[in-house]
């Protein structure tokens, strides 16, 4: 028998992996391993069985079928003990020694960006990095000589040199990679939780959830942040004092999406301004006065009934002229509420839910039906962004935030979003996500402590 390939691994930094691994001697006839890659902290290995004839585990001698069966169990073994992941934390800082930190935007390459951010001392601000986050500056205000208390939720890059910081009562702009941070002119869509970009026009679009009684939904638009195109989200489709709008999906200039929902114990973002606390989610909340993110206490997240859950997706194919209804869960018992939504294309949309249970829903047609591909029924489960590479690799991100099995959770699909593996860290949370391209990303995690501390993650595998 003829072999043509022999692959050799003799080198790795798990020390117990290695004593037996640089003993493993692959021959292979007919391309039959179809690959094996490795780092320090991840192991893959896929083979093509059929083909598969021998394997050498020592330097001389052949392994029966047998030996071959249990030489590819202790493989499943040792990969299954080694933390698998390619999200690392970011050693910074200037980072970390904000108060709060809910979303990060950047340019495409991975090395400029900015966020919304505050501290107990100075408040809010917005902060950039020029060096792939790991020392930021501060470049708003230039003089803070006094407490500031916008509450910035949602931020949005469109290239190193234009970027937007929406705030609870004011929303900022920069033209010149931040080098002057000006205030925009428009308020009415101050507060807003979600952000997005429209291609084509590369236009800013910032979401605003307010109820009826204050002025109800709608977006802002804006070539450049300064003032801001109002566009109603109608009661008529989704009624904003029941459905809130939450955050949103932008594949194409003229099709959006937009969640929308409420949960027991939230507040719309208007009641920033009327001193109550902006609950993010049902899991936290944001405190104004004190400039940080703060845990909801457990007892609080064990709502049994349906009163105050909704869950809806709307959608325009005229860039907001109209809107109609793609998903609606109310009043069933599914005790639910709708956070980030994602869009590769106009009819291929992820969207992530939670409540008393965390869910994934998936489209290919548009939104005229949802399959859902992943849940957890554990109540404390949490899941708040998604993101779409391409139109079959796409990124979840949550977690368990409960003390004792407190941990940040992503989860990865490679197949649209129809099966999903998921990575973990203990005693982190993440919040939010902005995948640049299949190979470099960035997270926002809010750490177990109370109030939460904020840690920045980034995707390189």
């Amino acid at each position: 028998m003829k072999y043509e390939h022999i692959v050799i691994i003799s080198s790795m930094q798990h020390s117990a992996f290695t004593r037996w691994l640089n003993h493993l001697y692959i021959f292979t006839p007919r391309s039959a391993v179809h690959g094996i890659r490795y780092t320090t902290t991840k192991i893959a290995i896929k083979l093509q069985t059929s083909t598969l004839r021998i394997l050498h585990i020592t330097r001389h001698g052949q392994v029966t079928m047998m030996k071959l069966i249990h030489l590819l169990s202790l493989v499943a073994l040792t990969v299954a003990n080694v933390t698998a992941t390619n999200w690392e934390p970011v050693d910074s800082p200037t980072f970390e020694n904000q108060g709060i930190v809910l979303q990060v935007g950047f340019s495409k390459d991975g090395v400029h960006g900015y966020c919304g951010a505050g501290t107990p001392s100075g408040g809010g601000q917005v902060i950039k990095t020029d060096d792939s986050g790991k020392t930021w500056k501060q470049i708003f205000p230039k003089n803070q000589s006094k407490f500031d208390l916008n509450l910035f939720l949602t931020t949005q890059v469109k290239d190193a040199e234009h970027a937007i910081a929406a705030g609870a009562f004011y929303n900022t702009y920069t033209e010149d990679g931040g080098k002057k941070v000006n205030v925009a002119i428009d308020y009415f869509h101050s507060p807003a939780q979600g952000s997005g970009i429209i291609p084509g026009s590369e236009e800013f679009v910032i979401i605003s959830g307010k109820e009826t009684r204050v002025g109800g939904n709608s977006l802002g638009v804006s070539k450049t942040g300064y003032d801001y195109t109002k566009i109603v989200l109608p009661d008529s489709v989704l009624n904003s004092t029941n459905f809130l709008a939450r955050y949103g999906a932008f594949p194409t200039k003229n099709v959006w999406y937009i969640t929308a929902g409420t949960f027991p114990g939230g507040s719309s973002a208007e009641d920033l301004k009327t001193g109550k606390e902006k609950h993010v989610n049902k899991h936290l909340h944001v405190d104004k006065n004190g400039m940080s993110v703060k845990w909801e206490e457990e007892e609080k997240n064990r709502n049994t009934n349906d009163s105050g859950y909704s869950a809806g997706i709307m959608k325009t194919t005229d860039g907001g002229k109209t809107w109609a209804v793609v998903y609606k869960n109310y009043n069933t018992g599914d005790n639910i509420y709708p956070n980030g939504i994602d869009c590769y294309t106009e009819n291929h949309c992820i969207a992530v839910l939670e409540g008393a249970s965390a869910r994934i829903i998936v489209t290919t047609d548009g939104g005229k039906t949802w399959k859902q591909t992943l849940m957890d029924n554990d109540p404390h489960s949490s899941l708040m962004d998604v993101k779409m590479v391409s139109d079959t690799e796409a990124w979840a991100a949550g977690g368990h935030p409960e003390s004792g099995s407190f941990e940040g959770r992503f989860f990865h699909s490679l197949d649209g979003g129809n099966t999903w593996t998921k990575e973990s860290f203990k005693g982190m949370y993440i919040v939010s996500l902005d995948m640049l391209s299949s190979k470099s990303g960035y997270a926002v995690a809010l750490t177990q402590k109370q109030p939460a501390g904020i840690k920045l993650f980034k995707y390189s595998p």
